[in-house]
């Protein structure tokens, strides 16, 4: 059984690859093991990561995820 966030990203995935998108990436925390939990279900991988300097002056290290559709 797939949750909502699996299958509404599967969705978006198909329609990315109908619509002729090669890839797809984003950004989720290093710490979010949750979402990392639900896009590695969906076929990401992580591909690199990054300290990102947030609004509110910390810092947080992110990953770079990417779905080869």
């Amino acid at each position: 059984m797939q949750g909502i966030g699996t299958m509404v990203l599967n969705r978006l995935l198909k329609r990315l690859q109908k619509e002729g998108f090669l890839y797809c990436r984003l950004f989720t925390d290093c710490d979010n093991f949750n979402a990392q939990k639900c896009y590695r279900k969906c076929g990401f991988e992580v591909i690199d990561s990054i300290q990102d300097n947030m609004s509110n002056g910390t810092i947080k290290m992110r990953y770079l995820m990417e779905c080869k559709l």
